[in-house]
């Protein structure tokens, strides 16, 4: 039963090794960039993420998550004093555990690196998360009503949430 149980796991991790080889060797996505860093990247996390990944999401979703990550590096100064290997399994790694995926990489770069561009690190980082925690504090869309029946002077003053 041990013995039948071993060769099982065996035989799943080669299949899934061979798989990720496999898909690998057959996107076409190490094609559409020359740049070395970009490609390096892209393998390093083509050899680390699960396969869910590799069958769920196109190629060029990673990269572009490799490019996010690598203009972040160079646009802000403190980027480049993050050691390789910090950088590689801490900044360029799209997702932590079972988090969904999504392009938010892209979408916190472009809405804060103006505002964090000359900052330190450590207020860069104070700043994107009070940014992103802080409640929202737009208005709420105020009720116009198409005709003037009794009483509408009142509901254009009122926002919509408090009326009944």
């Amino acid at each position: 039963m041990k013995k039948t149980f071993w060769l099982s796991v065996i035989f799943a991790l080669c299949l899934g090794t061979a798989t990720a080889q496999n898909f690998r060797k057959d996107n076409k996505i190490f094609e559409k960039t020359t740049d070395k860093q970009e490609k390096e990247y892209l393998q390093f996390l083509y050899d680390y993420m699960p396969l869910s990944d590799l069958a769920d999401y196109s190629g060029e979703f990673f990269l572009n998550q490799v490019r996010y990550a690598i203009k972040a590096r160079e646009t802000f100064s403190w980027g480049r004093t993050i050691p390789e290997e910090v950088f590689k399994h801490f900044v360029l790694v799209y997702r932590v555990n079972n988090e969904n995926l999504d392009t938010a990489r892209a979408f916190i770069f472009e809405t804060l690196k103006d505002r964090i561009k000359n900052m330190s690190m450590y207020d860069a980082a104070l700043e994107a998360n009070t940014s992103i925690t802080k409640p929202q504090t737009a208005e709420p869309p105020l009720l116009l009503p198409q005709s003037e029946p009794h009483g509408a002077d009142v509901a254009k003053r009122v926002p919509l949430p408090l009326r009944h």
